[in-house]
């Protein structure tokens, strides 16, 4: 089980389903994170900063919050 007390030194997370997962304050910076379903995602204080999202699907998600 993944808990916030959880560190990883890298995070390849592609072609997944992460509608409505709750990443929140969750540092995700410099990973693979291609082609994922963020539709309804909770990124409340998420960090996504290097990281590849390209080929996301990404209506309904709020990068404000972010």
């Amino acid at each position: 089980m993944i808990t916030t007390r959880t560190w990883f030194c890298s995070a390849y997370i592609t072609n997944t389903n992460l509608s409505y997962a709750n990443f929140s304050k969750v540092v995700l910076e410099k990973c693979e994170l291609w082609e994922n379903r963020w539709m309804g995602a909770q990124v409340l204080g998420a960090t996504f900063s290097g990281s590849d999202l390209s080929g996301g699907e990404f209506s309904t998600f709020d990068w404000r919050t972010a």
